[in-house]
């Protein structure tokens, strides 16, 4: 990331776009069983995100990648872009987004606050016609660590 930051911004006009990625490979169980020993973990095997059956979260393995461009050159092309600050920035209506991919703890805890910042920051951006769908894939295919 730091590299790629680096080429975008301070060497001004050398990159125009970069990739970022990090996979999480589950290679020992060793940090399951820490996590489990201190309820970190879903008594179900599976994450409840945003449910009440949350009890914690499922690991998963996987990879993720992010394109950072600069906001200039992102507009120029005609991307979309989802990020609060963004949104405020470039003068961009926050009523357009219609899901919102969240972290979804799948915990008692962090859900509910993760939801109540979601809706505080997008509250007076929507209207009764337009709901804000909120989810999150870790229910689907679990944390993934470092990704």
């Amino acid at each position: 990331m730091y590299l790629a930051c680096q080429g975008l911004w301070v060497r001004s006009g050398n990159t125009d776009v970069a990739i970022v990625g990090a996979p999480n490979p589950v290679l020992s169980p060793e940090l399951n069983i820490a996590l489990s020993n201190i309820s970190f973990l879903s008594t179900e095997g599976k994450c409840f995100s945003f449910d009440h059956r949350a009890s914690g979260y499922a690991r998963g393995e996987g990879f993720t990648a992010l394109v950072l461009k600069p906001l200039s050159k992102a507009l120029a092309a005609g991307d979309n872009i989802r990020a609060l600050d963004t949104y405020q920035r470039a003068g961009l209506d926050m009523n357009v987004t219609r899901y919102f991919e969240a972290q979804g703890t799948g915990t008692a805890v962090g859900d509910p606050i993760e939801a109540h910042a979601i809706g505080k920051s997008f509250r007076n951006h929507r209207s009764d016609t337009k709901p804000l769908y909120v989810g999150a894939v870790k229910s689907n295919i679990g944390h993934l660590g470092g990704c």
